[in-house]
């Protein structure tokens, strides 16, 4: 079975980095908790669709080229 939590949490953390933001910059341009970014990096924990799409759109990426990273990621 394919862990799409931890896929979608390393993709995000690496889309953060390549656009230089600290987890707490994330935080404020996505208005979502550092902690929650962080859970999520690590795969503990799964955003909820409003959370997703607000950090898709602070990574200035959309929310389907997200999904097609993580389809690729998973081999599928």
């Amino acid at each position: 079975m394919v862990d799409y939590i931890w896929i979608l949490g390393k993709i995000l953390k690496a889309l953060r980095q390549r656009e230089g933001l600290s987890q707490a910059q994330l935080s404020i341009k996505a208005t979502v908790d550092r902690s929650k970014i962080s859970r999520i990096e690590l795969g503990y924990s799964t955003p909820r669709l409003g959370e997703l799409l607000a950090l898709c759109s602070a990574l200035n990426r959309p929310a389907w080229k997200v999904i097609k990273l993580m389809e690729r990621e998973s081999g599928r």
